[in-house]
């Protein structure tokens, strides 16, 4: 199958490309950047007044399955992840069992070819079993298709565990996603200054570690103002360190929080104005790379068991990009290609994957945006199981209208287009 979108503003921040251009698509692979004629079954796909722009990226991204598939499954994450615009995902391990082994690798590999509607790239444990113990085989669990490290919310606490885990992950390429927060257990183990903000002094011990063994790290969700002002200094010295922000921690404060609703019970937790301000201001002034959801579904029925007892995390894939739009580029804070760049070909050259620009030859990933459509968030029109959204109820200006992952068409007007759908 062929196509042909023709009218629309591409935008690809990896070539500094923005101009009225047709793309011309056929079968997995962009063939034409520019004025471009339909040839032979060739669909014609209008796009004026649309923003055109590499497949988003989001690496940082919970799709719960296997053994929480009542919180999320591979189809239901992926649906979200189309509607939104998103070509590809980075899954994290946290699953059960936890995805530790090449062969739970490959069992992540074969459940997303069956049933995602996007690519999945499975992230795999940093250690065995998330327990910051054994390092893992990173080598193997690269050859089993694994694209990056982590142990997710639970961080590793001994150093030499560590260093030994960034070195496992330095020989075979890999880039680790540290996540530089306090898990319950973590907090058993160790009585931090002050509950849940040992960010910066985890920020702090791994860029040591990275100083030591030279090895590439990324920071997961920063949050404080004193972790990016540990890693700006290791920056300046040349390490080879990058970092993400989300969506709630740029937007939304601690005092923000309406009566501990759990809809914001997060780990890192939203912080105070001041770190939501540092944050912000990284993120405009190119400090961030990436801007990742952390997307963290939970059963509606978990988090209505209130503060105390509800568990960590919101759901983002289906708001980041409007959120994000609205926030930073319709109030002019933020450059549009700046802001795309952060959702594409950035975090594509963080995980060294071929995917994140508009060029001739290139995977046909391409995302079409409506950079005006006016929407109110409602979490129950989701395709995402999860309910727990911080932003239910914004106005928000901008949505994705459009995805193609591999030349397939995925999502037409804001809706999964199905082999049936396709038919008819």
């Amino acid at each position: 199958m062929s196509y042909l979108i023709r009218g629309g503003r591409l935008v690809d921040p990896a070539t500094g490309l923005d101009a009225p251009r047709d793309l011309l698509i056929i079968e997995d692979r962009m063939v034409a950047l520019g004025e471009a004629q339909p040839r032979g079954d060739t669909e014609v796909v209008e796009a004026t007044g649309l923003i055109v722009c590499p497949g988003l990226i989001d690496m940082h991204v919970h799709l719960r399955e296997p053994g929480f598939e009542h919180k999320e499954t591979i189809p239901s994450g992926t649906a979200a992840a189309a509607v939104s615009g998103f070509s590809t995902v980075c899954a994290e391990p946290n699953t059960e069992p936890p995805v530790d082994s090449a062969r739970r690798v490959a069992d992540i590999v074969q459940r997303a070819r069956r049933g995602a509607a996007v690519r999945v790239y499975p992230k795999a444990c940093l250690t065995q079993g998330q327990a910051g113990v054994t390092p893992s085989d990173a080598a193997a669990l690269k050859s089993a298709g694994a694209i990056a490290l982590s142990d997710d919310g639970e961080p590793v606490l001994d150093d030499d565990v560590m260093r030994r885990g960034l070195r496992q992950a330095g020989g075979a390429e890999m880039v680790v996603t540290t996540h530089c927060e306090e898990s319950p257990a973590s907090r058993d183990v160790r009585p931090w200054r002050t509950p849940y903000a040992a960010e910066a002094d985890l920020v702090r011990r791994d860029l040591r570690l990275v100083s030591e063994e030279g090895v590439r790290l990324h920071f997961s969700h920063v949050s404080m103002a004193e972790s990016l002002e540990a890693i700006a200094d290791a920056r300046a010295r040349g390490l080879p360190v990058t970092a993400e922000v989300t969506p709630h921690h740029c937007l939304i404060s601690a005092d923000d929080i309406p009566d501990d609703d759990p809809n914001f019970k997060v780990n890192p937790p939203l912080r105070a104005r001041d770190d939501v301000e540092a944050v912000v201001a990284a993120l405009v002034m190119g400090a961030i790379e990436v801007i990742a959801s952390d997307h963290a579904p939970h059963a509606p029925q978990e988090k209505a068991r209130g503060w105390d007892e509800a568990p960590f995390g919101v759901i983002g894939l289906e708001t980041t990009l409007a959120v994000m739009l609205t926030a930073f580029v319709h109030s002019k804070r933020m450059a549009l290609p700046d802001l795309l760049a952060k959702m594409t070909c950035n975090p594509a050259r963080i995980l060294g994957i071929p995917a994140g620009r508009l060029a001739q030859g290139a995977p046909a990933d391409v995302t079409m945006i409506d950079p005006d459509a006016e929407w109110v968030i409602d979490p129950r029109e989701f395709k995402s199981k999860g309910r727990n959204c911080p932003f239910a109820g914004w106005r928000v200006r901008g949505r994705a209208v459009g995805l193609f992952v591999g030349g397939r068409m995925v999502m037409r007007d804001g809706e999964p287009v199905t082999a049936e759908s396709q038919r008819t």
